[in-house]
């Protein structure tokens, strides 16, 4: 892709390489990376290729994990290592800073933070959905849903954001009594999305077309830029293993000095969508904290999930993904059938 204006440049390059065993050993190009694991499978470190010498990668990112697949520690480079205390029922306790509060059906209730305990609250309904957030300042954000869990709509401070869906993927989101709207288009039969489609009732009058962005994904299907029809970056995003946001930039035009987009993209990793109230992923089914690395609430599939109700695909998010919030599915999506796109239903339990 290049800019219609300027000379031809490569905007992004990765090359993948995958063990005999299907794993994801290596990336190669910007932002190179390689992967260990342990022989179940789950992710142990990640390397950064950029600050390697000629044989090893210099480790970014490690896990430890306990029998169910929970994270127990994780040293950093430079950064004081973060212990996990996990209670029965793998309900995780506290880590770093960070301590957390559970209701008898195992849902996240509260979460007190720092030296002087600043608390956020969680409230769901009678089929474990989350319905209210406040924060520590006393800010409510509360959530509405249909009957196939999907989200209707959410209120903040005022303004309220609706949602469309197609089966289980998200269509479009609005603000404003639909000022401002977003589309979005994915591959068929996939979570994987395409193109966003940008549009404001006051910026773009009569006549005037809404602005059309095109996603660049990685090997799963989680956007890392956005570029205009004119192949100019407008947004990008890094991400830990996990999914935790590390850097994320919105780009202006340097001829007008202007943002290219107005509003930052929201998907994550396939069937994710980021709550900037809370910094959690609505997940269809669940909500996902990428800090953390898990849901917090137990997963509606039950033991159909797996032993441990909480965890993240098995703890290898390099490979896998859960589109829905029940199980995992290769990064393609089609691992499962009752992923269907076009149907809004759950798996058979």
């Amino acid at each position: 892709m290049f800019d219609e204006e300027f000379s031809p440049q490569t905007l992004r390059r990765q090359e993948y390489r995958y063990s005999p065993d299907s794993e994801l050993v290596n990336i190669s190009g910007d932002a190179a990376k390689e992967y260990y694991y342990d022989q179940a499978g789950q992710l142990l470190a990640v390397g950064n290729k950029q600050q390697s010498d000629a044989h090893h990668a210099a480790a970014t990112e490690t896990f430890h994990y306990d029998a169910t697949s929970n994270r127990l520690s994780e040293p950093q480079p430079d950064a004081p290592e973060q212990r996990r205390s996990i209670n029965r029922g793998n309900r995780l306790e506290s880590y770093g800073d960070r301590r957390f509060e559970y209701d008898r059906f195992g849902n996240l209730t509260a979460e007190r933070r720092g030296e002087f305990g600043a608390l956020t609250t969680y409230e769901y309904d009678c089929r474990h959905r989350l319905v209210r957030h406040t924060t520590p300042n006393g800010t409510v954000t509360t959530y509405t849903y249909d009957a196939f869990n999907r989200r209707l709509s959410k209120i903040r401070d005022g303004e309220t954001t609706e949602f469309i869906w197609q089966g289980t993927r998200l269509a479009a989101q609005s603000r404003n009594f639909h000022a401002d709207w977003q589309a979005f288009i994915y591959e068929p039969g996939t979570h994987r999305p395409i193109a966003l489609i940008d549009g404001h009732k006051y910026r773009h009058p009569y006549k005037l077309k809404p602005k059309v962005y095109w996603y660049q994904t990685d090997h799963l299907g989680t956007p890392h830029n956005l570029t205009d029809i004119q192949g100019r970056i407008a947004w990008r995003c890094e991400y830990s293993a996990y999914g935790k946001v590390l850097d994320e930039e919105i780009f202006t035009d340097e001829r007008t000095g202007n943002r290219l987009i107005d509003v930052r993209n929201p998907l994550r990793f396939q069937g994710q969508y980021e709550d900037e109230e809370s910094g959690f992923f609505y997940n269809l089914n669940r909500y996902y904290d990428p800090g953390a690395g898990r849901y917090l609430t137990q997963d509606p599939a039950k033991l159909a999930s797996g032993l441990n109700p909480y965890v993240y695909v098995d703890g290898d998010p390099v490979n896998w993904i859960d589109p829905l919030g029940l199980f995992k599915q290769d990064g393609t999506g089609f691992e499962n059938s009752s992923a269907n796109t076009n149907e809004a239903q759950s798996p058979p339990i």
